[in-house]
């Protein structure tokens, strides 16, 4: 991968936006990873592939059952205190 300072991409825009249809190029910022310069096709490449995840979790959250509004709350308050929020069963009920 083309790795560049933000500096250089400054200087020299258009030569690195050419790079990006090839490839993707890393822009460093204080020696650091910063951002990754992508072109529109790759983008788009890689939201499909995102997008195409979550549906195949959608369909296995769908497939093995669904928590309840308030299952769920209860579920996320242990998570986050340790503590029921409620006493509501947490154990996914399949669909028919």
């Amino acid at each position: 991968m083309k790795t560049i300072t933000a500096t250089e991409l400054k200087k020299h825009s258009g030569e690195h936006l050419d790079a990006a249809a090839h490839g993707p190029v890393l822009i460093q910022k204080t020696k650091r990873p910063f951002a990754v310069l992508l072109s529109f096709s790759e983008f788009e490449r890689l939201r499909a592939c995102e997008d195409a995840y979550w549906i195949l979790r959608a369909q296995e959250a769908r497939r093995e059952g669904t928590l309840g509004v308030e299952a769920t709350e209860a579920y996320i308050q242990d998570r986050l205190t340790g503590e029921s929020a409620t006493t509501t069963s947490r154990t996914p009920r399949k669909r028919k």
